[in-house]
């Protein structure tokens, strides 16, 4: 995907990179840009010996972007290496990391290749059966991601402070913080901030109930979900791009579902396989679904601002400024009637 928060790196950077990570006896056999993804700059590199990787790298540090997108690449590898240590998470490996930024002016790391499929390219393809059977291997999967608790919420690196005790209050930072984005970039939306911001608030009695922190992976769509196998017997190979998770809400996980509704979303064979893991379904209550309608407007004010900083296509930008903003103008319109 073309964005402006994307950078171009020469055969000659990524083979020094390579030598630097891997030894001087290394070489790169081939190197393949991966344009999926909005954010980062992600290539496929091949070394002489047989070594697949992918090279992935953030933008630098003076492209604008949100504020929650500060340094969220240090918080994939965090999180990353947290559920590596818990042990029998379909994720992959890190191979190189660097945060020095001084022979890059980026953060990026090197990790080993997934073999499968992203699911966004399998879906279309898949028989009944064995789309059924995905989505409860993915349901089952984001339960056991949401075992994974802290001691407090919100977005790990947004933490200057020790993590504040209630998801009420984080979650109002997370609104402020992508209201003052608005601000900055100056992007249309259906009402001024103080007013959007005066609805959340107002919704945000609904928080009260959340006792627990949770992993939340946040981008938990099929193209971060990569799959192997072959029909009738398709598999998770692995799961990709932790960088925008957040510590909150298990059913705010489903917010990437921007385009269905709640009551879209219940008997669900995603949810079937989370009960299965987690003993009971989101979404069961009238104060999840509610609250999963927060969860949806605030996806909805994400991908409306970021089209600012990140100049997307005109297709895409089309797309979310009508049907992401009408989704968003339709969530805020329920919120105040909480």
């Amino acid at each position: 995907m073309e964005s402006k928060t994307k950078i171009d790196l020469t055969s000659e950077l990524i083979a020094h990179l390579v030598v630097e990570h891997f030894g001087s006896q290394s070489a790169v056999a081939a190197c393949l840009p991966l344009k999926d993804g909005w954010f980062n700059t992600a290539y496929r590199v091949t070394l002489k010996d047989g070594l697949e990787t992918v090279l992935k790298v953030a933008p630098p540090p003076d492209v604008p972007i949100l504020t929650y997108e500060k340094n969220i690449m240090r918080t994939e590898v965090d999180v990353m290496c947290r559920l590596a240590a818990i042990g029998d998470m379909p994720i992959p490996r890190f191979l190189a990391v660097d945060f020095s930024r001084s022979t890059l002016p980026s953060d990026y790391y090197f990790m080993e290749l997934l073999q499968g499929t992203p699911l966004d390219k399998l879906s279309s393809g898949l028989g009944d059966d064995d789309h059924d059977s995905i989505e409860r291997q993915k349901g089952a999967l984001a339960a056991r991601f949401h075992q994974v608790h802290n001691p407090g919420f919100g977005y790990p690196q947004m933490q200057g402070e020790p993590y504040t005790q209630s998801w009420k209050e984080a979650f109002l930072q997370i609104i402020a913080n992508i209201l003052s984005d608005r601000d900055r970039y100056k992007v249309r939306l259906p009402r001024k901030s103080d007013t959007i911001y005066r609805i959340f608030e107002h919704a945000s009695q609904l928080l009260d109930g959340v006792p627990t922190a949770v992993l939340l992976h946040f981008d938990f769509w099929d193209g971060n979900i990569f799959i192997t196998g072959e029909p009738g017997n398709y598999t998770i190979e692995g799961v990709i791009d932790f960088e925008r998770t957040i510590w909150g809400d298990p059913v705010a996980e489903l917010a990437v579902n921007i385009n269905k509704s709640a009551e879209a979303l219940q008997g669900s064979k995603f949810l079937e396989g989370y009960a299965a893991v987690a003993g009971r379904s989101l979404l069961d209550t009238e104060e999840e679904r509610r609250r999963y309608t927060l969860y949806r407007a605030y996806m909805g004010l994400i991908m409306v601002i970021e089209c600012a900083p990140r100049a997307y296509p005109l297709a895409l930008r089309t797309w979310i400024k009508t049907y992401v903003y009408q989704v968003l103008k339709q969530c805020m319109n329920q919120m105040e009637r909480f």
